[in-house]
């Protein structure tokens, strides 16, 4: 039998969710959205140090809401939409964020970010954790088989993620498209 001694090994506790939107829970823009709030409750109460969150379905103009609500729970918001379509309060669809714990990361977790990158479907940060430094990515993968094929290698050509990268999303692996609901 071996016995490791000294304090256990830190752990990293990560998450993915698939939120299927978060701006429609409320039409009045002054309250933030209940979704919302439960979500950041549980990964508080869970001590979750990285969220990943795919089909937010946010755009800008839900950006400074989400990111208020997340500082009040000690997060940091990257939020990654789709360009173009996004200036309404209607957002986007689809969309990949990452949750950030402030207080679980040395590096990478002290600014909100919104970024129209890779479609919107690849929210990224680079942070340092227990002295080690990578990358977390929550990525959205379109559902359509040719697409994600081009988008998984578009990926790889560009060496967007590397060996440091831990991925969590919303892959779109289905056997028919019409059953991904």
């Amino acid at each position: 039998v071996l016995f490791r001694s000294g304090p256990p090994a830190p752990k990293i506790k990560i998450a993915t969710y698939n939120v299927a939107g978060l701006k429609q829970d409320t039409n009045d823009r002054n309250t933030y959205q209940p979704k919302w709030k439960e979500i950041l409750s549980w990964a508080k109460e869970e001590h979750i140090d990285a969220l990943c969150i795919q089909e937010h379905n946010c755009g800008p103009a839900q950006f400074n809401r989400l990111k208020q609500m997340a500082a009040a729970f000690q997060y940091c918001l990257i939020l990654a939409h789709r360009e173009g379509e996004l200036e309404t309060e209607e957002g986007s669809r689809g969309g990949a964020a990452l949750l950030l714990n402030k207080r679980s990361f040395e590096v990478g977790a002290e600014k909100d970010e919104i970024t129209t990158d890779h479609e919107g479907r690849l929210a990224i940060r680079e942070v340092a954790w227990e002295g080690m430094i990578f990358k977390l990515a929550s990525m959205y993968v379109p559902a359509e088989a040719d697409y994600r094929k081009r988008y998984i290698n578009k990926l790889h050509r560009t060496s967007t993620l590397d060996k440091e990268t831990i991925v969590g999303g919303d892959f779109n692996c289905v056997i028919k498209i019409n059953h991904d609901v």
